[in-house]
């Protein structure tokens, strides 16, 4: 019963974590791995990028190509101001007619990786605190796996993602410990239904022995 009401919340947070994977976004000041996935391309070229202020800057560099992607790191330099930043690239197949074709990608400029992460991040540890709470009142491990879950998620998500003004060692420091936290309950809750189980197979056996 009490697994059961928990469903809907797993299908809430796999919503969310689609919505954060759907929101393009980039931190502000550091370098982009761009990469694009074109079929039936002899090469790509990074035209042009324009900047939330308007301007634009040409800078036609040539692509690497790697199977179908091809990709090209944008320096930190093009991604100082804050909003919509849109990349232009242009690719060519010379066998088709026209033989080129252009595509255009905006991504959302923030001083942080993503909104909605650290909406994720917190979402995640407060969930965490609920069941390690509810742990107190409800005699239920799966609660407490629950729990570890929660805390392994957010240790991930913070170590990969951080926030603005603790992304540094101070971030991975945060997630470690959060990670090791969520080891802690997963595996203790496990030992426990084991340790349980058995005592309980113990008992019974002691019982049917004697009657």
């Amino acid at each position: 019963m009490l697994k059961s009401k928990l469903i809907p919340t797993l299908i809430c947070m796999i919503l969310v974590i689609g919505l954060v994977g759907a929101y393009d976004s980039h931190k502000q000041n550091t370098d982009l791995n761009y990469v694009e996935e074109v079929a039936n391309a002899d090469s790509c070229v990074l035209s042009s990028i324009n900047y939330p202020d308007g301007t634009s800057s040409y800078v036609n560099a040539t692509m690497d190509k790697s199977h179908f992607n091809f990709n090209y790191t944008i320096l930190s330099g093009n991604f100082s101001q804050l909003g919509d930043t849109c990349i232009k690239i242009t690719c060519y197949d010379a066998s088709a007619t026209p033989e080129y074709e252009s595509g255009v990608k905006c991504l959302t400029i923030t001083t942080t990786a993503n909104p909605g992460t650290i909406f994720l991040i917190i979402l995640l540890y407060s969930l965490g605190i609920i069941f390690f709470i509810a742990t107190w009142f409800v005699d239920e491990e799966f609660f407490v796996y629950i729990t570890g879950l929660f805390f392994l998620l957010g240790g991930i998500f913070l170590m990969i993602y951080g926030i603005d003004f603790l992304n540094d060692w101070m971030t991975r420091g945060i997630a470690f410990i959060s990670i090791g936290i969520g080891f802690l309950f997963t595996i203790g809750a496990y030992i426990y239904n084991s340790y349980s189980k058995y005592q309980g197979d113990e008992e019974d056996y002691e019982w049917n022995t004697i009657t």
